[in-house]
């Protein structure tokens, strides 16, 4: 009977523990996509157009960080981190190119 009960209790709880998480993941997403859109408005926006209308959508971090290394007018953003890097091309993944 207490084996029934732990089983009884584990499917009622698991779609909590799920919505739970869901909703954690997604709240990591957003503002992982908020800090992402600030870095893009900070250092690209000026020759790139602003976020909702990039010319840059969907670049990928590799991309990005391409072209500031090989590009001398993207030298000065050699300081971004290979994090702030990646929050911007996740940030940039649902923009139209």
């Amino acid at each position: 009977m207490a084996a029934r009960s732990r089983s009884l209790i584990l499917v009622l709880l698991l779609p909590v523990v799920l919505t739970v998480t869901a909703v954690f993941s997604w709240g990591e997403d957003a503002v992982s996509s908020i800090e992402g859109r600030n870095l893009y408005q900070k250092h690209c926006a000026r020759c790139h157009g602003d976020f909702a209308n990039s010319a840059k959508g969907g670049r990928s971090m590799n991309r990005i960080r391409s072209a500031i290394r090989t590009l001398d007018q993207h030298k000065q953003f050699s300081s971004l981190t290979d994090e702030q890097l990646l929050l911007i091309a996740l940030a940039l993944k649902d923009v139209a190119d």
